[in-house]
């Protein structure tokens, strides 16, 4: 059962790391963008 539940949990966490960092990586794109029109 343990192994049942840690197998369904991983792939989400990884998964949900993922989706994050993407976020992350897309926020400090524009980020970068918006500076570089500022100046």
């Amino acid at each position: 059962m343990k192994g049942f539940l840690f197998q369904n949990i991983t792939p989400n966490k990884i998964l949900k790391k993922s989706t994050v960092s993407k976020l992350v990586f897309m926020l400090k794109e524009k980020a970068l963008k918006l500076s570089a029109f500022s100046y």
